[in-house]
């Protein structure tokens, strides 16, 4: 919001500006536009990024610093945790996502029911270029009103900071 403020009022600053230099206003409409279109060719760029609608991204958590065990004069890594996303069938099934906690490749998600689940939840893992890289399955059952963590036990094989994004979906 603030940057849209400061382009509106650098904008208007343009037309004084050009105005005031000698410039027509026809010129300075022109610049505008052009203006506008560059904006709009920058945001239609990150297009491509935008999640898949049949997915509801959730809320980003803040980075986590990965502590060297072995090594105590090794400066800390921090590692972006990964987004996660959840498939439409955890909606369906009455299933609501609140928070997650990752250590290594143990990936615990705390879920809270709506209605009556018992069944497999699985989690599938994508790295920077959305190829999936691993999937994890755990078994669930949850009472109405009922809340607990599901834990997930990816591959040890991987980095820690390969994972860049979760998909959750109900297993079938």
């Amino acid at each position: 919001m603030d940057f849209h403020l400061f382009a509106v009022s650098a904008a208007s600053a343009a037309v004084i500006i050009g105005l005031g230099a000698g410039c027509s206003q026809a010129d300075v409409q022109d610049a505008m536009a052009r203006s506008e279109a560059r904006r709009e060719a920058r945001v239609a760029a990150f297009d491509p990024l935008r999640p898949d609608p049949q997915y509801r991204l959730l809320p980003d958590r803040p980075r986590r610093a990965t502590l060297p065990r072995t090594a105590p004069d090794v400066p800390v890594k921090l590692v972006e945790p990964p987004a996660i996303w959840e498939d439409a069938s955890v909606d369906a099934a009455g299933l609501k996502f609140t928070t997650s906690k990752i250590n290594g490749n143990n990936f615990q998600i705390y879920m809270v029911a709506s209605k009556p689940f018992s069944g497999k939840l699985r989690a599938i893992a994508k790295n920077a270029s959305f190829s999936e890289i691993a999937r994890a399955t755990a078994s669930a059952a949850f009472e109405p009103d009922d809340a607990g963590y599901v834990e997930f036990q990816m591959p040890n094989s991987m980095a820690d900071d390969e994972i860049k994004l979760i998909i959750l979906e109900v297993a079938k």
